[in-house]
C-alpha cells in the first residue's frame, strides 16, 4: 500500500512538473514568436521611415490638392525577404493573443498592398483617368499611415524591447529632421518636358 501511494504521488509530481514545464516553454514560445515578429516590422517600419516614402506621399498629396502632381510616384520596393521571419512563424502566430494576431496580420496585408500599389506600370494602370490616379496615390498615402501606426503597436508587444532597432529608429527620425536630407527632392534634377511641349 505504502508502495502504491508512493508511486500515485510520485507519478502526480512528474505529471505536474510535466504541465508546469510545458506552460513554460509554451510561453517561451510564444515570446520568441513576438520578439521575432516585432524585430522583423520594426526594421520594415525603420526602412519606410529612413527612405521617406511618408513624407513623399505627404508631398504628392500636397501637390495633387494644387493641381500641379505630375503624375510620378515613389516605389516602395520591399521584396519578400522582408518577410521572411512572418512566413517562417505562420503557423505559430495563432498561438498569439487574439489582438496580436489581429495587428501582425494587418500590418503584412498592408505591406503587400503598399506595395502593390506602388508596383512600376502595373497594366492596369494605363487604362485609368487623372483622377483615378490621383485616388490611387493618396490612398498609397493612407495605407502607409495606417502601417505605421500598427507597426509601432507591433514594437511594443515582446515583454523586452529592442534597443537596438529603437536607437536605429531615434537615428532615423533625427535624420528626416536634418534639413538637408529634407531638400534632397529639391535639389533632385526635373524631369524633361514632354516632346513638342512648350519650354
Amino acid at each position: 500500500m505504502t508502495e502504491l501511494l508512493a508511486a500515485l504521488v510520485g507519478a502526480l509530481f512528474a505529471g505536474g512538473f510535466q504541465f508546469i514545464q510545458g506552460r513554460r516553454d509554451l510561453a517561451r514560445r510564444k515570446e520568441t514568436v513576438r520578439t521575432a515578429i516585432a524585430a522583423e516590422v520594426a526594421a520594415i517600419a525603420t526602412i519606410l521611415r529612413h527612405h521617406g516614402y511618408l513624407d513623399a506621399y505627404r508631398a504628392i498629396e500636397r501637390q495633387i490638392e494644387a493641381d500641379s502632381w505630375d503624375e510620378r510616384i515613389w516605389v516602395i520596393d520591399l521584396g519578400p525577404q522582408y518577410f521572411t521571419n512572418y512566413e517562417a512563424l505562420a503557423s505559430d502566430i495563432g498561438l498569439l493573443q487574439p489582438d496580436e494576431v489581429q495587428k501582425i496580420t494587418a500590418f503584412y496585408i498592408l505591406c503587400r498592398a503598399a506595395i502593390d500599389a506602388t508596383r512600376p506600370d502595373p497594366p492596369e494602370v494605363s487604362d485609368l483617368d487623372d483622377r483615378s490616379k490621383a485616388a490611387g496615390a493618396q490612398s498609397t498615402l493612407g495605407i502607409l499611415e495606417a502601417l505605421l501606426d500598427i507597426a509601432d503597436e507591433i514594437e511594443k508587444l515582446p515583454e523586452s524591447r529592442l534597443p537596438a532597432l529603437s536607437n536605429l529608429r531615434a537615428y532615423c527620425e533625427d535624420m528626416e529632421k536634418n534639413p538637408l536630407l529634407r531638400s534632397r527632392e529639391a535639389a533632385k534634377p526635373k524631369a524633361p518636358p514632354p516632346a513638342g511641349a512648350p519650354a
